[in-house]
């Protein structure tokens, strides 16, 4: 694991038993199954009483005809929370799989993408080990100076992940460039002094972390 190859803290167990990433994974779960919930109510109500309005205006060609349209709420409604819990259960199965890692990273903007950052995960000399595509979380986003921080990595160097801030909560998905897009790995992400003494700095933080508040620990 290249993590350990650099000195970096590396958690004794899956990413799941850190008790904030647990919980903030099943805290998601919950939301999202809550808003599924709320969705099929609302269609409920909504044919129900159109229902109720047919059967009393006798107009049932009329519903034959509009059928497509009356259809649409049903894909509609309950798609964001479907989506919510399609990205629980991926971030599930990558926190399952291994541990926390602890990387000192540089996050920086993508021109062509509003949304979507490029990760930046350091060497303790500054150089990038490896590069990752994240929408990071906007608080993050914005609290981090110059972009220089600590974020936990679980996954694979090759094939993505999950970020988290320090402490294991919130969750989100880490995916290698689309190809022909990576900035490469010999590329230096600290080019002046002062960048070069924080990613020292932080280098030196990622090897002392100590992972607590592990579910059965």
């Amino acid at each position: 694991m290249q993590a350990q190859r650099f000195g970096y803290a590396v958690s004794p167990s899956a990413a799941i038993d850190t008790e904030a990433t647990y919980r903030h994974l099943a805290d998601s779960r919950r939301r999202a199954r809550r808003g599924l919930f709320v969705s099929f109510v609302v269609l409920a109500v909504l044919y129900g009483g159109g229902a109720v309005w047919v059967a009393a205006a006798g107009r049932p060609g009329w519903v034959l005809g509009a059928l497509p349209f009356l259809l649409l709420p049903v894909v509609i409604v309950p798609m964001g929370s479907l989506q919510k819990l399609y990205t629980v259960s991926v971030l599930t199965r990558w926190v399952k799989r291994g541990p926390w890692q602890v990387w000192p990273c540089r996050m920086e903007a993508l021109p062509d993408k509003a949304a979507v950052h490029r990760v930046l995960m350091l060497g303790p000399d500054g150089t990038v080990a490896r590069e990752m595509w994240s929408r990071v979380p906007v608080r993050i986003w914005v609290g981090r100076t110059d972009g220089l921080g600590l974020l936990w990595f679980c996954g694979d160097l090759r094939f993505g992940g999950v970020f988290a801030e320090p402490g294991g909560s919130p969750v989100w998905r880490a995916e290698p460039p689309a190809p022909g897009r990576e900035l490469g790995a010999a590329v230096p992400a600290a080019s002046r002094d002062d960048e070069s003494s924080i990613v020292a700095d932080l280098a030196q933080q990622a090897a002392r972390t100590v992972f607590g508040n592990l579910l059965g620990g």
